[in-house]
């Protein structure tokens, strides 16, 4: 889902898939979630320091995404933070709307996409 949130929408997220929260460049975001599972909530990162492909490294990893090892490794060690990222700078809404990605670098069949 890419779409603009107004204040009291309310949407859901599909079991087991994964999402990223990401505040507006203009004003306040505020979230929050439940479980229906009487179970304790045990949130699984897929990036930075606790994320699960920290546990998951080696040559099988780096096969499944096509890439050497130390390429698997340079990228699950791009992000340090835990789970919050530095906020980008502040743009005025909509400032880059109607662009599409912009590809940072290609290696090999390997792309990166910038974020700007």
């Amino acid at each position: 889902m890419n779409a603009k949130v107004t204040e009291g929408e309310v949407f859901w997220i599909p079991r087991y898939f994964p999402f990223c929260q990401i505040a507006s460049r203009t004003g306040p975001f505020e979230f929050f979630g439940f479980t229906t599972s009487a179970r304790n909530n045990r949130p699984q990162f897929l990036v930075g320091a606790n994320s699960l492909l920290q546990t998951m490294r080696g040559p099988e990893m780096a096969a499944a995404f096509g890439v050497s090892e130390d390429r698997l490794n340079e990228i699950i060690d791009a992000q340090r933070e835990t789970t919050i990222l530095p906020s980008a700078t502040v743009a005025p809404p909509d400032d880059v709307a109607g662009r599409g990605d912009v590809i940072r670098n290609v290696v090999g069949s390997e792309m990166v996409m910038g974020f700007d």
